[in-house]
Parts: C-alpha cells; structure tokens; sequence
C-alpha cells in the first residue's frame, strides 16, 4: 500500500511513477483483464465531476475529451482515486459549475496537484497533431488558473502545483508539459 503524496512535488513523483508502473504493466500483456483493473476500487464513472467519498485525493485532472477510466488505469493510484473534472475545450475563464467545482475540489486540504490534461488520438508525422494538443492544454491551465482565485493562493503558499500534460491514447504514454509559461503572471507574482 503506497502512502498519499502530502506535497506537490512528491505528488507529481507519484503521478509520473504510476504512469511507468502501467506502461510497464501494459508491455507484459497486451491484454489486461478489466476485473484486475478495478480490483482496488479504481472504477471512476459518468461524465460529471468525480470526487471520492473521502478527503484523501491527492489529485485533480482537469479533462480534455480524455475518459475517466483512461485516467484511471494510466495512473497506478490505487488506494487513492483521483478527482476528475471533464470539461469542454473553450478559449476562455471556467464558468458556471465548473468553476464552482473546482473552487470545491481545490478546497480539499488532501489536494496538492492539478494536472489538466489533453489526450492525443492520432500521431503524426508532422506533429500538427501533438502541438494542437500541447496548445490546448495549456490554454486551458491558464483559463483554470484564471478562474479560482483559491487555487492560485494555495499555489503562492506552495501548497499546490498545477501541470500541463497529455496523454497518447494508443501508448498510454504521459507527455509532461509543465507548469503554464505566464504562471509567475497569472499568480500575481513578480517574474
């Protein structure tokens, strides 16, 4: 039983290793049964804000088209479960519920990272494809950073880290981005 990530950098340690245990995972079977996937009561389901039972989330994933179930089984997270906020690409601040939501999640004192995340479906040749998603990642961290003046005083106080990623859909494979380029800007701080 692995313990919670408490602070942000370690939560992004955690994030990155659980992406290597299921790659490795996936490369020794090309099959996985579904009944093991959600043997540790991963199974995240529906298409609204996800959020456990408990305050022991460690993590947000803001979602770009990418399912909560892929999130779930690219992440070895067991026991903790990750909270999913899906939301429609657009170019500017969250509003409405989602925004609340987020003020909600962002609240819990157990969260120490967010990671907004796009998934790549295609690759290419050129790379069109994984810019496009690299771009819309993080417009959409810095719409999210935009909109919860909460999350980006937790981040001041370093309580927080927020990451850009995106997620090949054929390799499971976790492209880390980063922080939003205009962070020292966007939390008010001086560069």
């Amino acid at each position: 039983m692995r313990s919670r990530p408490t602070e942000p950098t370690a939560a992004l340690a955690a994030l990155i290793s659980g992406n290597h245990r299921s790659l490795a995972a996936r490369a020794r079977a090309s099959a996985i049964n579904e009944d093991a996937i959600y043997s540790q009561g991963i199974r995240l389901q529906g298409s609204g804000v996800h959020a456990p039972h408990s305050d022991h989330s460690f993590a947000l994933f803001v979602s770009l088209a990418v399912d909560a179930e892929d999130l779930a089984r690219t992440f070895d997270l067991a026991p903790s479960r990750p909270t999913v906020l899906p939301i429609a690409e657009q170019g500017g601040a969250l509003e409405g519920s989602h925004a609340n939501a987020l003020e909600r999640v962002v609240a819990m004192p157990s969260l120490v990272i967010v990671v907004v995340i796009a998934q790549l479906l295609v690759a290419d040749a050129c790379g069109i494809a994984f810019a496009d998603a690299e771009r819309r990642s993080m417009e959409t961290l810095g719409a999210v950073l935009e909109s919860s003046a909460s999350m980006r005083e937790r981040m001041r106080e370093r309580q927080l880290r927020a990451v850009a990623a995106i997620l090949d859909a054929e390799s499971g494979r976790v492209h880390w981005l980063g922080e939003h380029a205009d962070q020292a800007r966007l939390l008010g701080r001086e560069v």
